[in-house]
């Protein structure tokens, strides 16, 4: 059992009107856990998602010089990223040639091609490459 499927318990037993049948008063402890189960809500609501390359492709990264907005922001990837055993890595998606390349550089190779990726996640705002 998850935190979600927790949290969707929580929610199916706060939400019956126990109040209503008991009499409880401003002590009740349902009214005391239910902003803890709605900051929790909107905790995992908020937590960064993994989104499939079939639905969408990431935004590009208009804060890139003049000749290279046809590039992505930097996003954690998912897939086959250098060959055959599927890894995590950070990657762009070049839209000029139609496929994702890698943000950082193997053996000094600028741009490497990324095999086949699946998935991607934006990084955490505020984080940069060097």
């Amino acid at each position: 059992m998850d935190s979600k499927d927790i949290l969707r318990v929580l929610e199916g037993v706060i939400s019956r009107p126990c109040c209503s049948v008991v009499g409880c008063d401003e002590n009740c402890p349902v009214e005391r856990i239910w902003p803890l189960v709605k900051a929790l809500r909107e905790q995992l609501d908020a937590a960064p998602k993994w989104i499939s390359v079939k639905d969408a492709l990431p935004e590009r990264n208009m804060a890139a010089p003049s000749g290279e907005n046809h590039v992505s922001k930097p996003v954690l990837a998912f897939g086959q990223i250098r060959g055959i055993i599927p890894e995590y890595n950070v990657a762009v998606y070049h839209e000029a040639y139609r496929r994702w390349e890698l943000e950082i550089f193997y053996d000094n190779e600028p741009h490497t091609p990324c095999a086949a990726v699946t998935h991607w996640m934006p990084l955490p705002e505020g984080v940069g490459l060097a």
